[in-house]
């Protein structure tokens, strides 16, 4: 992954990404790649904060999907009922 990454990021024109792996709430790998700068060439560490914008949204949708897949969510009664809107 180390090498497709910055590959991909080079390929889409992404100055920047962090991802972290995690397992059964364990955080099994993260890594940073690219630049909290690009003009001034700073590299991106720990210390930089990023947006995550709307990228959990996906997330969220698939975790919501794979609880009805095995049954622990019903979407029956609409969202607004189990939202209690």
């Amino acid at each position: 992954m180390e090498k497709t990454i910055p590959e991909l990021m080079d390929f889409f024109d992404v100055p920047d990404v962090a991802i972290a792996l995690i397992e059964a709430r364990e955080v099994k790998w993260e890594q940073i790649f690219g630049y909290a700068d690009l003009e001034n060439d700073i590299s991106l560490d720990l210390s930089h904060v990023l947006r995550v914008g709307s990228n959990t949204k996906p997330v969220l949708a698939w975790r919501v999907m794979s609880l009805i897949e095995i049954g622990k969510v019903n979407l029956s009664p609409g969202l607004d009922i189990l939202l209690q809107c």
